[in-house]
């Protein structure tokens, strides 16, 4: 019975441990992806300086997103 107990717990703190090592998703992720399941033309390049992205939904908008170097995220929306 004590070894079932200490099997138990072992199995607990491994469960634990492997879902807390998830990745998180960045900031320039989660809007990279946002912007990517509301458009209709997509427009990506990544260059020496980052990553671009340029977006144009049905309406004609259009958004672009630019990630530099340094991981510095900037979101530009025009109507």
């Amino acid at each position: 019975m004590k070894s079932l107990k200490i099997g138990a717990i072992a199995l607990g703190v491994l469960a634990v441990s492997f879902t807390s090592c998830k990745e998180k998703k960045t900031e320039a992720e989660v809007i990279i992806e946002e912007a990517k399941a509301n458009a209709e033309i997509t427009k990506e390049k990544d260059t020496d300086d980052g990553y671009k992205l340029k977006v144009e939904g049905e309406d004609g908008s259009e958004t672009k997103v630019k990630v530099d170097e340094d991981g510095e995220v900037k979101v530009k929306t025009d109507n």
